[in-house]
């Protein structure tokens, strides 16, 4: 299973490459628009507020549903807001979708979540997951040094190129994980098996979040709690 480790590590590069292609210009983009100081705070606070919310959901969701699969769809809703990005002109839109991203935005926790599916041996995955991190930080070194050449050289429409850019580069990766083998990876629980199929997309999401929610509340919180006690 090398070729899918390898490609895990593409996805973790193309991943955080396009996030260092847009993210860092992002602010002066809503500035141009009219935004001030407090529009840029929200950009990182509604982010970051979801993505706290979000992570322990969408990981209790892929063990579910299948890593793979739940990592394809986050791509493609990843992929689909930030093409919305570039083509706004709305800073209410663009909080907006700063928040479907943070929601939805766990590409490299599930990435490294698909590792073991693909590698039984802990040593071994202690050195991918190494090699990964290497990757992922080569791409958020490059990104931002390549959108500032494109936002500089195309001022008017710049910010739009690098979004398609960056769509583009989601695209890529759900295509990429789409062609992951699949032999190895963990099938659902008895119980999911075992409910009767929903009969339209809004009732899949919405059993899919009940239990997620009750995979959560089966994990005893009040050991990890006890450690930030004063008493």
């Amino acid at each position: 299973m090398a070729l899918s480790v390898y490609l895990l590590q593409l996805v973790a590069f193309l991943d955080l490459l396009a996030v260092g292609l847009i993210v860092p210009l992002v602010p002066n983009h809503v500035r141009q628009l009219g935004g001030n100081h407090i529009y840029i705070g929200l950009l990182g606070s509604i982010y970051s507020g979801f993505q706290l919310g979000s992570g322990p959901l969408i990981g209790s969701l892929s063990d579910l549903k299948g890593r793979r699969m739940i990592l394809m769809l986050t791509l493609l809703m990843c992929a689909g807001a930030y093409i919305i990005l570039g083509l706004t002109t709305s800073i209410a839109v663009i909080l907006i979708l700063r928040a479907i991203l943070g929601l939805f935005k766990q590409t490299q926790m599930l990435t490294k979540a698909l590792v073991p599916d693909y590698e039984s041996d802990q040593v071994k995955q202690s050195v991918i997951y190494g090699k990964m991190a290497a990757i992922s930080g080569i791409g958020i070194t490059l990104g931002p040094v390549i959108g500032g050449h494109i936002a500089e050289d195309h001022p008017d429409f710049g910010f739009l190129y690098i979004a398609i850019i960056v769509t583009a580069c989601f695209i890529a990766n759900a295509g990429i994980v789409y062609f992951l083998p699949t032999n190895k990876e963990k099938e659902t629980t008895k119980e999911a098996k075992s409910k009767k199929k929903p009969s339209s997309i809004w009732q899949k999401i919405v059993t899919s979040s009940k239990q997620s929610v009750l995979e959560l509340s089966k994990i005893p919180c009040y050991p990890f709690l006890k450690q930030f006690s004063p008493l």
